[in-house]
C-alpha cells in the first residue's frame, strides 16, 4: 500500500513538472509572436519612415516592459506554487506522521528523511523554475534589442 501511493506521488510530480515546463514554453512562444507580430504590423503600416522607426522603438519599449512585466508575473506565480506546496508537504508531514505511528514496526524511515527528500525537490523545481523565468526574460529582452538594433540600421 505504501510502494503503490509512492508510485502514484512520483508520477504526479512528473506530471507536474512535465505541465510546467509547457506552460514555460507556451509562455516563450506568445512573448516572442507578440513581440514579431507587433513589429510586423507597425513596419507595414502606411507611415513616413521616421514615424515608422520611432513606433517601432516605442513597440519594442512596450514590448520589452510587457515581457519584464510577464517575467514577474511568472516569478510570482512560481512563489505561490512553491508556498502551495511547501503547504500540501506539511499537510502530507502530519498525515506520514499519523500513519508511522500507527504502523511503526512496519517502516523503516524517518519523517526527517522523508521531508528533506521533499524540500530538496521543490528546492530542485523552484530553482529550475526561477531560471527558466529569468532565461525567458533575458531572451525577450534580447529579442527586443536585437529588433531595435536592426530596426535603427
Amino acid at each position: 500500500m505504501g510502494l503503490t501511493n509512492a508510485i502514484k506521488r512520483k508520477r504526479r510530480e512528473i506530471e507536474k513538472a512535465k505541465k510546467r515546463k509547457k506552460a514555460l514554453q507556451y509562455a516563450k512562444i506568445a512573448a516572442t509572436s507578440a513581440a514579431v507580430g507587433a513589429v510586423g504590423g507597425v513596419l507595414l503600416a502606411p507611415k513616413a519612415g521616421k514615424e515608422t522607426i520611432e513606433d517601432i522603438v516605442a513597440t519594442a519599449s512596450n514590448a520589452s516592459q510587457s515581457i519584464s512585466d510577464k517575467s514577474k508575473e511568472l516569478v510570482d506565480k512560481t512563489n505561490n506554487s512553491i508556498k502551495d506546496t511547501k503547504d500540501k508537504i506539511a499537510e502530507s508531514k502530519s498525515k506520514i506522521k499519523e500513519y508511522l505511528n500507527n504502523k511503526k514496526d512496519d517502516i523503516e524511515i524517518t519523517l526527517s528523511e522523508t521531508n528533506e527528500e521533499f524540500e530538496d525537490k521543490i528546492e530542485d523545481v523552484a530553482e529550475d523554475l526561477e531560471n527558466n523565468g529569468k532565461k525567458l526574460a533575458k531572451d525577450g529582452k534580447k529579442l527586443v534589442d536585437d529588433v531595435v538594433d536592426d530596426v535603427k540600421k
